[in-house]
């Protein structure tokens, strides 16, 4: 679409500005000049108070829109040092579990580990002698041993001991135990003439026992008859006076009697009875 413009008085008019306005000659034209100048001021006037007015916005928004970048500066500060914290935990943890996993290592490095073997620095102790009393023994009379021992810990010593026996005529390495006797002493009547009696020994000083002794083999001796009976303190006044003599022997021997050195004069005895 084309416009025509009309110069008049120094300005330029469209024919439908002039139609609008019912083009009238000269005085119309100036009518039209002085509109457009006061549409100008007016255009003018309404273009300053849009500056003004957005100046004055610009002030008032001032404010917030600084409140508004701090706000946003420190939400990015917030999540950046959130982020920095997170993965500073993060590694922490991480730190954790990878020491957790070398302690592990280690207990099972331990575990497999064996123990450092105990070393004892104790000296066992040691039977210097050991005999069996009384010597001579007899049938009729109980053993026991004594023995001499020396621990250079100075440890209470204690003992544990086994009786044995060997027949008359066998060699001491045919003895054999006497079951069930372990203590220090054994009865006579675990024994008879003739039998021989020998006794081991081993110390103990509460960590360590020492070596066995062997004591030497005692023989078992004949044990003499005894009289068991006694004479009256009183005796009557006969020509003969007859007592009868009661006698035991251990050994149950036979026994024959005989009068010694010292006898009364007179006085007899059937050998026996």
């Amino acid at each position: 679409m084309t416009h025509s413009l009309i110069y008049a008085q120094g300005s330029f008019f469209s024919v439908n500005e002039l139609e609008e306005t019912g083009f009238r000659g000269k005085k119309n034209i100036t009518s039209l000049l002085g509109k457009r100048f006061t549409d100008n001021i007016t255009k003018k006037s309404n273009l300053k108070d849009q500056r003004e007015r957005g100046k004055m916005m610009k002030k008032r928004m001032s404010p917030w829109l600084i409140i508004i970048f701090f706000l946003i500066i420190g939400l990015i500060v917030g999540c950046s040092g959130r982020k920095e914290e997170e993965a500073k935990k993060e590694k922490e943890l991480t730190q954790l579990k990878e020491e957790v996993n070398q302690e592990e290592n280690i207990f099972e490095e331990e575990e497999e580990t064996p123990l450092p073997q105990y070393v004892s620095t104790n000296t066992p102790p040691k039977i210097v002698s050991a005999r069996i009393i009384p010597d001579p023994a007899y049938t009729n009379t109980d053993l026991s041993v004594e023995v001499e021992c020396e621990d250079i810990d100075g440890d209470l010593i204690t003992y544990t001991y086994q009786w044995m026996k060997a027949k008359e005529g066998d060699t001491v390495d045919k003895g054999v135990e006497i079951e069930g006797e372990t203590e220090s002493t054994l009865s006579h009547e675990k024994f008879v003439r003739g039998d021989a009696i020998a006794v081991k020994v081993t110390p103990f000083d509460g960590r360590d026992e020492g070596l066995t002794y062997r004591t030497k083999y005692v023989v078992i001796a004949n044990s003499p008859p005894e009289i068991t009976s006694r004479p009256p303190e009183i005796i009557p006044n006969k020509k003969i006076y007859t007592y009868q003599v009661e006698v035991s022997d251990p050994d149950g021997d036979q026994i024959k009697f005989s009068l010694g050195e010292g006898a009364p004069e007179g006085m007899t005895i059937d050998p026996q009875t």
